[in-house]
């Protein structure tokens, strides 16, 4: 399924939408699922103007991807840079600030994220707990 969103009110539409599509492809995983993709959904709607959505289930994986229309960054460097701390400990510093939160969130929750080379799109994986 992919879904182009255009403004926060399309968004709005948007969630119980998804809610129910992750309740029949995500089964007991819908509210992890859920976080992840608000997560990514709000990121790239600070980002740019333009969203699009593309949620692909692959055997017991389901597959994330939100795209913005902003100009990217370093993503990929961002990533790496929290593998070598310790989460735990970043959650205690970002837990009042007004951003960073996201991408920590998304890296605990998610068994996989990346971006695309130029930092505009992130794709994430997530391991469902039973097969359908």
């Amino acid at each position: 399924m992919t879904q182009e969103v255009n403004g926060a009110e399309a968004l709005t539409e948007l969630r119980p939408r998804m809610r129910q599509l992750f309740t029949v492809l995500a089964g007991e995983d819908t509210g992890k699922v859920e976080v992840i993709f608000n997560e990514a959904v709000n990121n790239a709607f600070r980002q740019g103007s333009k969203v699009r959505v593309k949620i692909s289930r692959i055997g017991g994986k389901l597959i994330l991807r939100v795209k913005d229309s902003g100009q990217g960054f370093a993503g990929n460097l961002l990533l790496h840079s929290l593998c070598s701390q310790d989460l735990a400990e970043l959650f205690d510093e970002k837990l009042i600030d007004e951003s960073g939160r996201g991408l920590l969130i998304m890296k605990a929750m998610a068994d996989e994220v990346c971006f695309n080379h130029q930092g505009n799109e992130i794709m994430l994986v997530i391991k469902l707990g039973y097969n359908n």
